[in-house]
C-alpha cells in the first residue's frame, strides 16, 4: 500500500497526516497512464532518396527538392545533381563545400550514406538540428570512403524542424544519399482513450473522498 504526506491547515490548527493509497489508487493510476502512452505521438520513418532530382549529371542542383513529405533547399555553395555515382543513382554532390537545409513538420535523424570521389582527401559532414529556429544538437562526421557507407548521427530520438549539413571535401568531390529520417506526428486520442482518461480521473475523485486518513495533531500556541 502507497502512503503520501500530506498538511491540512483548519483555521489555526495545522494537521498532517497520511493518506493511504490501497490497490484501486494504483490500478486507477495505471488505467491514466496506459491512456496518456495511448494520445502519444506516433513517428514514420522515410528516407530522401533523391531519386526524382531534374537535370543531367554535374548540373547544379534544383531548389527546393521535395520527397517524402521533407523539403531540402539549397544554402550555400556548389551542389550538383550526381547520376553517374550513388547508392544508387541519382545523389548529390559537391566541391570545396556546400551547404542545404532540411524541412518538413517535426522529425528525427538517423543516418545518411556518403563517400568521396577518388584515394585522396576525405570529406566532412557538420550537421547541425534546430527547434523553433533554437540549436539544439550539433556533430561533425568524417569519412574517407569511396564506397558508399551508411553514416549513423548521434541524435537518436532527438526531434527537429530543421536540420542544416554543412559539408567540405579536401578530396576532388564528395557525395551525399539516402538521408534516413522519421517524421513526428502528435496523435489524435481515440475516443476510447478519452473515455478512458475521464473515467480515471472521475474515479480518483471518488476515491478520495473514500480514502482513510490517520491524522496525529500539532497544535501551535
Amino acid at each position: 500500500m502507497a502512503r503520501c504526506s500530506v498538511r491540512i491547515i483548519h483555521g489555526g490548527r495545522c494537521s498532517v497526516g497520511w493518506l493511504m493509497l490501497g490497490g484501486n489508487m494504483r490500478g486507477i493510476l495505471t488505467t491514466l497512464a496506459v491512456s496518456a502512452s495511448l494520445a502519444a505521438g506516433s513517428a514514420s520513418a522515410a528516407t530522401i532518396t533523391f531519386s526524382d532530382l531534374s537535370g543531367s549529371n554535374g548540373s547544379s542542383f534544383t531548389s527546393p527538392y521535395s520527397e517524402a513529405g521533407f523539403t531540402v533547399s539549397y544554402v550555400s555553395g556548389n551542389l550538383r545533381t550526381a547520376k553517374a555515382f550513388g547508392n544508387p543513382t541519382p545523389a548529390l554532390f559537391f566541391n570545396d563545400t556546400a551547404t542545404f537545409d532540411i524541412s518538413g513538420g517535426l522529425f528525427s535523424l538517423s543516418s545518411f550514406d556518403g563517400a568521396i570521389a577518388s584515394r585522396f582527401g576525405n570529406v566532412t559532414y557538420a550537421i547541425t538540428g534546430y527547434l523553433n529556429n533554437i540549436l539544439t544538437f550539433s556533430q561533425s562526421i568524417t569519412t574517407n570512403s569511396q564506397t558508399f557507407s551508411t553514416l549513423a548521427t548521434s541524435s537518436g530520438q532527438q526531434t527537429f524542424d530543421r536540420v542544416r549539413f554543412a559539408m567540405s571535401t579536401t578530396s576532388s568531390s564528395a557525395n551525399i544519399d539516402n538521408i534516413n529520417v522519421s517524421a513526428v506526428s502528435a496523435a489524435v486520442p481515440e475516443p476510447a482513450t478519452w473515455a478512458l482518461m475521464i473515467l480515471g480521473f472521475g474515479a480518483i475523485g471518488g476515491a478520495m473522498r473514500r480514502l482513510r486518513m490517520v491524522v496525529s495533531n500539532v497544535r501551535y500556541a
